[in-house]
């Protein structure tokens, strides 16, 4: 009894054993996803990623097996869907290292989160920086990038990135750029947005009023101030500085 008892018991185990490896998610078969179960198999002890602990084999018994093993199960689950939520993310785009943990803790805090899942969180964060797909330098190049491309100005892209948790070092680092690029970058955003107003400022500035009377000289340098005022406060909330502003603008038309 007892030999046929232990042997259904062994038969049971390895079906369960069986059973847990084909429940897996198919996020393993992710190239990514093996080569981050690589890094944590290989992390050297002592560390805070603790990846190793969810590969590591199980060897209880009975009751104390059973516990630990739904208790594991738990928690390899939720590891393996912020992991697979995290790639995905980064798939469509590249996010900060503060964006990202950001959307996790969401993400857990509405999937029935477990006492472990800031845990969780930070050991995707590590294993995906590792691993290279997570990377600040690289978002901000490509936020940067993007920012400047939409009409942006320095003093507005570096609040963006501080309220996105990147290092001032790596925002100031990207955003040195010659004064007569930001220059060029605010007169074409005037340019975009009040077509033909820096020739206007320019002819009123230069008193080009040979053709026409002193009463249609005063009207449009009044034109031209409302509209360089218009201009002006459209730059600065696009976060350009002040004094650029100015010599773009041709600050002349003010004294």
């Amino acid at each position: 009894m007892f030999a046929s008892s232990t042997g259904s018991s062994a038969v049971a185990e390895e079906q369960g054993q069986a059973g847990d490896s084909d429940s897996e998610l198919n996020l393993q078969e992710d190239p990514r996803w093996q080569a981050i179960r690589e890094l944590a198999d290989g992390h050297p002890v002592g560390e805070s990623i603790e990846l190793t602990a969810l590969a590591a084999p199980r060897k209880h018994t009975g009751v104390v097996r059973e516990t630990s093993a739904a208790l594991s199960s738990r928690t390899e689950s939720e590891f393996q869907m912020l992991l697979g939520y995290a790639l995905k993310a980064l798939a469509r785009r590249e996010y900060s290292t503060v964006e990202l943990r950001r959307k996790l803790g969401v993400k857990a805090s509405g999937s029935a989160a477990t006492c472990d899942s800031e845990q969780h969180i930070t050991q995707v964060i590590e294993a995906l920086t590792l691993d290279g797909s997570l990377s600040d330098e690289r978002f901000v190049v490509a936020y940067v990038r993007s920012r400047i491309d939409k009409g942006y100005g320095p003093l507005r892209i570096r609040m963006e990135l501080l309220e996105r948790g990147v290092p001032d070092r790596l925002a100031e680092q990207e955003l040195t750029r010659p004064s007569e690029f930001w220059q060029q970058q605010a007169a074409a955003v005037c340019q975009r947005k009040f077509g033909g107003l820096l020739e206007q400022l320019r002819a009123v500035s230069d008193g080009d009023s040979s053709s026409v009377s002193d009463v249609d000289a005063e009207a449009a340098r009044k034109l031209a101030q409302q509209r360089w005022n218009r201009c002006a406060r459209f730059l600065s909330q696009r976060g350009f500085p002040a004094d650029l502003i100015y010599r773009t603008l041709d600050g002349r038309l003010l004294e």
